[in-house]
């Protein structure tokens, strides 16, 4: 299950989100510490005293999306074992915009008598999820979250 699981589209697609998140932070970062670094008139200190400022100000937009992306795959691998494996039929695709990122997915689970909707993200089943498919999924009863493996 724990392999599964880390071949998940969900998991792929937070890896993706932290790394975008990351690089994007860093360049952003180089960028306008660049700017403030060599825009400032002042003597080295007071060059360097912006510079400080300006990661503050950058780490705290970035760094609640960075802690929060990683609490969720932490989150994501802490639970393998609590998962059940279950079939499940697609009863509804949502996509709300022609162009998004994600399909929101419901899913009945006839064993357990649940209907439950998941995200699907842009990679690793994406086009491939309609109405009336059977899906292998991973089920977590603590949480209701659900996780779609694989068709069948």
């Amino acid at each position: 299950m724990k392999e599964r699981i880390l071949k998940s589209n969900r998991n792929a697609h937070y890896k993706v989100k932290l790394v975008v998140l990351l690089v994007l932070y860093f360049v952003l970062a180089v960028i306008v510490e660049s700017i403030i670094f060599f825009s400032v008139n002042e003597d080295i200190t007071s060059r360097f005293v912006f510079n400080g400022m300006g990661f503050i100000v950058f780490s705290l937009i970035f760094a609640p999306l960075i802690i929060l992306t990683l609490i969720k795959i932490m989150q994501l691998r802490n639970n393998f074992e609590k998962y059940e494996l279950y079939n499940g039929v697609i009863t509804a695709v949502n996509a709300y915009k022609k162009h998004t990122f994600h399909h929101t997915i419901t899913i009945l689970i006839p064993s357990v008598g649940v209907t439950l909707q998941t995200k699907v993200y842009f990679g690793y089943l994406y086009g491939e999820l309609k109405p009336n498919t059977k899906v292998e999924v991973a089920y977590l009863h603590t949480s209701d979250e659900i996780i779609i493996l694989d068709i069948i």
